[in-house]
């Protein structure tokens, strides 16, 4: 009996300190605190670091832009002066379209918007490329239906096994390492990154096992339904590629299938997944072979707002 008791108040004390821990911590700032001063919180989950930006603005937000981290380096400003409109870039890591419905009721149950941009990326289409957890894990979880449940201590999404193991990763990088993760600023803008002269790393050197995924069909034709009726402008492109990159992913089954399930959802689709990239995979276009520069990202911003410059990517439409 007695070593009943001192074990229920030993799991007790345990179970209390994890969740202070978590508390003070705040390893993804859904709650504001900061008693322990740190800098940063290194690990921060840019889906619920765009979903409080987004939160707690008190603009009025008419454009968004959706997308992987490869378009995390979209400037809002950029964006504001081509259409007029206050801008949001609601990109984050590791996305699929199940984020991009989640954001897109996000977005709707927060503002009015006018414009949505949807970037996707060859790899977000397939079968095989799964859903990050730390989706099921946000603020955005609540916008899914009959999504998997967490992984959680208790009925609450912010009582994670991940966010006590995040806590102590936010503890030792302040501590002991470099912050990471740690460049989101207002609008759900990046923090500026000079391009770096040299050649341009490959990041992926193939995509195994590719296979359309027919749930993110649907999800996308949902997207495309939701815009047409509340009257949003969409436009949809593809994640622009480094030329040999893009070679890669050409040659993958699957490739072709990708464009023609695009364009048969989508009335009209940017695709900057064909030869013309060419000319833009230089270290002043990417800073890896899946990630663009700043520059270069307004160019694309340009060419699908104004036309220009006419030799990038092209235009599909039914």
């Amino acid at each position: 009996m007695k070593f009943i008791i001192r074990f229920s108040i030993f799991s007790i004390l345990i179970l209390s300190s994890l969740m202070a821990l978590v508390i003070t911590v705040d390893p993804y700032s859904k709650l504001g605190n900061n008693p322990w001063g740190f800098k940063t919180k290194a690990v921060a989950q840019s889906r619920e670091n765009k979903y409080i930006l987004l939160e707690n603005s008190k603009k009025e937000y008419k454009a968004f832009l959706l997308g992987s981290s490869t378009a995390h380096r979209f400037s809002m400003k950029t964006l504001k002066e081509l259409t007029g409109l206050d801008s949001f870039n609601y990109s984050a890591q590791h996305t699929s379209p199940e984020d991009y419905i989640a954001m897109t009721k996000h977005i709707l149950d927060r503002e009015k918007p006018e414009l949505l941009l949807l970037e996707i990326g060859f790899i977000d289409m397939s079968e095989n490329y799964k859903t990050d957890n730390r989706l099921f894990n946000s603020s955005l979880y609540k916008y899914l239906i009959n999504a998997p449940k967490p992984d959680t201590l208790f009925d609450n999404n912010y009582f994670t096994l991940d966010a006590i193991r995040d806590s102590f990763r936010v503890i030792f990088v302040n501590k002991f390492g470099k912050a990471l993760h740690s460049n989101y600023l207002e609008d759900g803008n990046y923090k500026y990154e000079k391009p770096i002269p040299g050649p341009v790393k490959i990041e992926q050197s193939s995509y195994p096992d590719w296979k359309l995924s027919e749930k993110r069909v649907e999800i996308l034709k949902e997207i495309n339904k939701i815009c047409l009726d509340h009257k949003i402008k969409l436009i949809v492109f593809t994640a622009p590629l480094a030329y040999d990159h893009y070679l890669i992913a050409k040659r993958t089954e699957g490739y072709d299938t990708f464009i023609t399930t695009l364009t048969s959802i989508f009335p009209i689709v940017w695709n900057f997944h064909d030869e013309s990239i060419k000319n833009y995979s230089s270290y002043k276009e990417f800073l890896n072979s899946t990630h663009m520069t700043f520059e270069f990202s307004d160019t694309l911003l340009k060419r699908m707002l104004t036309g220009e410059p006419k030799d990038l990517g092209s235009l599909i439409s039914k």
